[in-house]
């Protein structure tokens, strides 16, 4: 958070944190992760005026390529993803390794 503050990103309405998304990059790529917005503000364009500060901050560093994560199920996010011009990539396989089913 200190090297890049730029990349810690909230909206805050009536004092309240409504929404938030942090980016990351390895110097070539640049993620978007954990985008979150509280479901009382849903649907008023936070999710998106985020990801757009993001992508700002992340070009800022000379990052041209932005990826991000979407679980199958989240169709809200996967439909907001390809309205700001993301493209879904068939021919990556997501793998992880969790000590338990449960994390």
């Amino acid at each position: 958070m200190r090297e890049r503050p730029e990349f810690f990103i909230g909206a805050e309405i009536d004092g309240e944190l409504a929404g938030m998304i942090i980016a990351s990059s390895d110097e070539r790529k640049g993620y978007l992760n954990r985008i979150a917005v509280d479901p009382r503000y849903r649907v008023q364009g936070i999710a998106r005026q985020l990801t757009l500060q993001a992508e700002k901050a992340l070009h800022n560093q000379g990052i041209k390529v932005i990826t991000l994560l979407i679980e199958a199920y989240n169709t809200s996010s996967i439909q907001l993803a390809k309205k700001m011009g993301y493209v879904q990539h068939t021919d990556i396989i997501y793998f992880s390794k969790r000590q338990s089913p449960e994390d």
